[in-house]
């Protein structure tokens, strides 16, 4: 069973758009309909406590089977046995629920995800997570074979001091000329400052791009030859294609709070232009779902991070939230108030909010029109 630390910890998937920063799903990995005496009879009926993880009826759950007195086969001592009981228990007696795995709600998120938004083209940026790759891999799977779909990787260095970070940010990469180019021009501040940047970021990326990519040539079909008038043996009539996706290469643009970040893309790029790559590769950032993650900590103190205590490594968790249910309520709150009520200014466009910005809502939204529907 998991300690309370682990128990007390809720986890959350967004998924925003970048530049309008709407927040289209905020979904905390809990199951409030399930409920414990269900669990029980199943582990009974079942026998799951004597199954592998993945053959369990109930494999969904944190918690996939209810404690049961250990038999002689078992290597559980009765101590542990009433231990895992007593936590379920006075679980029980506080609220009806069991977190989900990691893995289960995010392929919830993103098939629900799939069938809300009417979208031809999918672009989706996540860190190393291995759960958002397969998970993106699975739900997207035609798409991502089709070439309609592609999966942009943003690796950041946690190991950086603080200080390396906003060196980097200040003063650029001293080892590549063109990164503190770019640095020097976007310090300036000017409209003009900006523009040669963003020239100087697409030359760099071309440079590295070019150099990591791997091109491969194969001769039309036989039947395309013959269509065409040609022998089967005529090699001059060829298809160019990129056999393997880019190496990550260093984003140009550095952060004050991660400095420069490593940018790469895992699905097949044989349909994309270097010119795409480009593109795509500058876009490449998780400021919308940073900046939806910062407002939950800053308006919901129940998912509010852990207050450090005065010994080392020592946690409080005063506000932690006793019933993830009542979580997903307020980010559900939070999201509608973000998405139709808060404006910022984005790109220099003036003040709206992100609904504006995508184009969904023409006004900015008060809190009575939202909770009276007007």
């Amino acid at each position: 069973m998991p300690d309370r630390n682990t128990e007390l910890q809720t986890h959350i998937f967004v998924t925003a758009d970048q530049d309008s920063r709407y927040v289209f799903r905020a979904d905390v990995n809990f199951d409030f309909t399930i409920k414990m005496k269900l669990l029980e009879d199943d582990t009974q009926t079942y026998h799951e406590d004597h199954l592998y993880e993945y053959a369990k009826k109930n494999a969904r759950l944190r918690i996939s089977h209810w404690p049961q007195p250990p038999t002689n086969n078992d290597h559980e001592s009765m101590d542990d046995y009433k231990s895992a009981l007593v936590q379920l228990e006075n679980r029980r007696k506080r609220f009806d629920g069991l977190h989900t795995d990691k893995g289960y709600t995010a392929i919830a998120h993103f098939w629900l995800l799939k069938h809300m938004i009417n979208a031809k083209e999918w672009r989706f940026v996540t860190d190393e997570d291995n759960t958002f790759l397969s998970t993106i891999y699975r739900v997207f799977e035609k798409e991502i074979s089709d070439g309609y779909a592609h999966h942009l990787l943003k690796k950041t260095d946690t190991t950086k001091t603080r200080k390396e970070r906003l060196i980097e940010y200040y003063k650029g990469n001293p080892d590549d000329e063109l990164l503190q180019m770019i640095v020097r021009y976007l310090r300036s501040g000017s409209s003009s400052g900006y523009r040669a940047a963003n020239e100087a970021a697409h030359t760099y990326l071309r440079r590295e791009i070019e150099k990591s990519l791997c091109y491969a040539s194969t001769p039309y079909p036989a039947e395309v030859n013959q269509t065409l008038g040609l022998s089967p043996s005529t090699s001059s009539h060829e298809r160019t294609y990129m056999n393997k996706p880019p190496t990550l290469v260093t984003h140009p643009i550095p952060t004050r709070d991660t400095g420069y970040s490593q940018v790469g893309i895992t699905t097949d790029v044989n349909n994309l232009s270097v010119d795409d790559l480009i593109k795509m590769f500058l876009k490449t950032n998780t400021r919308a779902t940073d900046a939806f993650f910062q407002a939950i900590h800053r308006n919901i103190n129940i998912l509010e991070r852990p207050l450090v205590g005065a010994q080392d490594g020592s946690k409080s968790y005063i506000y932690a939230n006793l019933n993830p249910r009542y979580a997903q309520y307020a980010v559900t709150f939070l999201r509608t108030y973000y998405n139709f009520c808060k404006p910022m200014n984005l790109g220099g466009k003036g003040y709206k909010t992100p609904a504006q910005f995508l184009g969904i809502a023409d006004k900015k939204y008060s809190l009575d029109d939202i909770l009276y529907f007007r």
